[in-house]
């Protein structure tokens, strides 16, 4: 079997060739929503960090922090945000205003602690926050979406719109067993997104990857549903030595192996092609705005 830093080295050479090989025409930004059964498996700093790790393979990122109660991105990125969604929701601001540059010039939108006033909008409410969020099109090849954990409506909300979604657990049982709760909800209301998962604070491969397959094989037999393992996160001193120092773990310690292994993790997902849209007003953020709208006023 190849080891890690040999798998990382051949998808390196792939990921440049699709580089040189150029963003296809007419394609809109890639959405993938980083979700988790239930909060303290390290959702929020695995999508910072997965962010910095695209950035280095040469990817515009942007970060919307959809966690509605308690958006925490900038501080895991070290950013002060003057404005947030809460300031486009009463119409404060203009989205243009929201995106604040943070470090390899990765972008966040940030969320607003409080925000639940997004899920009791009117229709044309709704619609007119559509049409502020769709001008983020563009800026970046790929958006992040951290939703909140658990399965609040919000929560809800964004995994039945999301064309792609990440479950982030680690390998302890009720964390595996809020997993597969997750899981059931995306096969029921969104059984065409891509589904993957990642094991976060693993003490070893082998534990990881039994945690991996037991979700698998539930999710097989029960749901008829196959989701991709994109990796594990080992355990590393070295993550809770950055969010205490408030910096990326990937950029205060680039070499220790958590580091090594969101690199891995961003050449895996850039290397995965993301499922075909439905039709091509179904693709890119405004697809995921669309199917998002339909949600929140019906």
């Amino acid at each position: 079997m190849k080891d890690q830093a040999e798998e990382l080295r051949l998808l390196m050479r792939k990921v440049q060739a699709s580089q040189n090989r150029g963003r296809p025409v007419g394609t809109g930004s890639r959405i993938l929503a980083v979700t988790s059964g239930k909060g303290g498996v390290g959702k929020t700093n695995i999508t910072a960090n997965l962010a910095l790790a695209l950035a280095r393979l040469g990817k515009e990122v942007l970060i919307f922090d959809a966690d509605l109660g308690l958006a925490n991105t900038d501080v895991i990125l070290g950013l002060h945000l003057p404005y947030n969604l809460s300031h486009l929701v009463r119409g404060e601001k203009e989205i243009e205003e929201l995106v604040t540059r943070g470090p390899l010039g990765v972008r966040l939108v940030g969320g607003g602690s409080g925000l639940e006033e997004l899920l009791t909008l009117g229709e044309w409410e709704v619609n007119r926050l559509v049409e502020k969020l769709a001008r983020l099109e563009g800026l970046a090849e790929i958006i992040l979406v951290d939703t909140g954990a658990g399965l609040s409506r919000s929560v809800v909300a964004f995994l039945t719109a999301a064309p792609e979604i990440m479950v982030v657990a680690t390998p302890e049982p009720t964390s595996l067993v809020d997993a597969y709760a997750t899981i059931k909800l995306v096969s029921q209301k969104n059984p065409a997104a891509g589904l993957y998962l990642l094991i976060n604070r693993a003490r070893t491969p082998v534990e990881a990857g039994a945690a991996a397959e037991r979700l698998a094989l539930l999710s097989r037999r029960f749901l008829g549903r196959e989701i991709t393992l994109v990796g594990h996160v080992p355990s590393d001193e070295h993550v809770e030595r950055a969010v205490r120092a408030q910096i990326p773990f990937t950029l205060a310690y680039p070499q220790a192996p958590a580091s090594r292994a969101m690199l891995l993790l961003a050449a895996r997902l850039t290397e995965t092609a993301p499922p075909e849209p439905v039709t091509q007003e179904a693709s890119g953020l405004k697809g995921f705005l669309t199917r998002l709208s339909r949600f929140l006023t019906t």
